[in-house]
């Protein structure tokens, strides 16, 4: 979920973009995790059961925390964006300020 919001609030945000070397580690411990578990991570589902309830929750609750909507303006990703970077949470890790703030 992390790098899916990531993305999305880069998109919303003209001076927030996505860390691709923080993206590329993150992706690449999540891949080697999943086969350590005996996932198949050549798979495009990695022959996992999907999980659209837990990650629907996961994003309600991230659009509750920093008081988003779908529809959220650009000043309103803008901020969540850097809150998550001031805290340091895992989305935030993926974020960098790029251009004029």
């Amino acid at each position: 979920m992390a790098s899916t919001t990531a993305q999305a609030l880069a998109l919303a945000c003209a001076t927030i973009s996505v860390n691709p070397v923080a993206l590329q580690a993150v992706t690449t411990d999540i891949l080697q995790r999943l086969e350590a578990d005996g996932f198949d991570v050549s798979r495009s589902d990695a022959g996992m059961l999907p999980s659209t309830e837990a990650f629907d929750a996961r994003q309600q609750e991230f659009l509750t925390k920093h008081g988003l909507s779908v529809t959220a303006t650009p000043d309103a990703a803008c901020a969540a964006a850097e809150a998550e970077m001031a805290e340091g949470s895992a989305i935030g890790t993926l974020l960098l300020t790029v251009g004029p703030e």
